[in-house]
């Protein structure tokens, strides 16, 4: 399954990357100028469910809990 979410700053994506048991097979980081925010897309055998659980654990995580979708139904919105 391919998710993205929105991220309010790249550091959120490092502790996604290091502090969690979420695993990819590809990830794009693309960042929204000229904010701090990105884009993140990931290629993944998770499920959109596996995705909110892990996000969920990271501290003040919630721009990207909110927003995660399967590729095709991202908004970006909250």
């Amino acid at each position: 399954m391919i998710v993205k979410f929105r991220a309010e700053c790249a550091w959120d994506v490092a502790q996604l990357m290091t502090e969690t048991k979420a695993t990819w097979n590809r990830i794009t980081i693309t960042r929204l100028d000229p904010y701090p925010d990105v884009e993140v897309v990931i290629d993944s055998e998770m499920s959109i469910e596996d995705w909110r659980e892990c996000l969920s654990v990271i501290p003040d995580s919630h721009v990207m809990v909110d927003t995660v979708q399967p590729i095709e139904l991202y908004t970006g919105h909250r």
